[in-house]
């Protein structure tokens, strides 16, 4: 059976570090990330915020070290679909 691990992919590692940071400074610093936001943002709803950045930054990680190209295709496209959405929206 062949190993489903690979090296991790660079472009990935970025995604979920920069989501992750997203998340840690929703928490941690809400004042200056709603500063920063570019829309008007309250309180409660930049640690809501938080949530979908640390689950796409999670994914982002295991996603960047799969070797199976079905498994990166169909996660990859969930990805791509909440990321459009979240613009439109």
């Amino acid at each position: 059976m062949p190993s489903t691990v690979r090296p991790a992919d660079p472009v990935l590692m970025a995604i979920g570090i920069v989501c992750l940071l997203l998340a840690a400074g929703l928490l941690a610093l809400p004042a200056q990330m709603i500063a920063a936001w570019p829309w008007k943002l309250p309180p409660l709803l930049a640690s809501i915020y938080a949530g979908p950045f640390v689950a796409y930054g999670i994914c982002a990680f295991m996603l960047a070290r799969e070797a199976r190209p079905q498994a990166r295709r169909i996660v990859l496209a969930s990805m791509l679909a909440f990321a459009l959405l979240a613009i439109i929206a």
